[in-house]
C-alpha cells in the first residue's frame, strides 16, 4: 500500500526537485509537494521563448529567500553570456528593457551568489511595431 504523501521544503530552485521525487518514489508515497520556502530567485515574465513587439520587454521575477545577491544578465543573442549588454544588480522584482532590436533574440538570467540560474529566452518580433 502506498503512502499518503511526503512535503519537501527549503528546496533550490531546479536543483534538487527531482532528487525530491526519487526520494518521494523511493518511500512509495503518492503525492508531494514542493514548497517554496528558502528558494532562489525564479525568472518568470516574460515565459522562455516569447515573442514581444515595440523593441521592449518587460522582466520579472521572485527573489526567492536564499539569495544575498542577485545580478540581472541579458546577452542579445549569445545563450552563454560571454559579454552580457546588461550585468546589473537585481534590487527589485523588475526591469524594463528598452531600445531592443527586431528580430533579435535575448537571453537573459539571474545569477544568485555567483550561480547563474536557469537561461530564459524571448524574441523581438521583426514586425517591431505588431502590425
Amino acid at each position: 500500500m502506498r503512502g499518503r504523501g511526503a512535503i519537501f521544503r527549503g528546496l533550490r530552485f531546479l536543483r534538487t526537485y527531482f532528487a525530491a521525487i526519487a526520494l518521494a518514489a523511493a518511500l512509495a508515497v503518492s503525492a508531494i509537494e514542493v514548497c517554496a520556502e528558502g528558494t532562489d530567485p525564479a525568472p518568470q515574465v516574460p515565459p522562455s521563448g516569447a515573442v514581444l513587439y515595440a523593441g521592449h520587454a518587460e522582466l520579472r521575477w521572485s527573489r526567492g529567500t536564499s539569495a544575498r545577491s542577485i545580478r540581472l544578465q541579458v546577452s542579445p543573442g549569445d545563450p552563454e553570456f560571454r559579454s552580457p549588454s546588461l550585468d546589473v544588480a537585481a534590487d527589485g522584482t523588475g526591469r524594463k528593457l528598452e531600445g531592443l532590436k527586431a528580430g533579435e533574440t535575448y537571453y537573459w538570467r539571474l545569477v544568485a551568489d555567483s550561480e547563474p540560474g536557469p537561461v530564459m529566452t524571448f524574441r523581438i518580433s521583426q514586425d517591431a511595431l505588431g502590425l
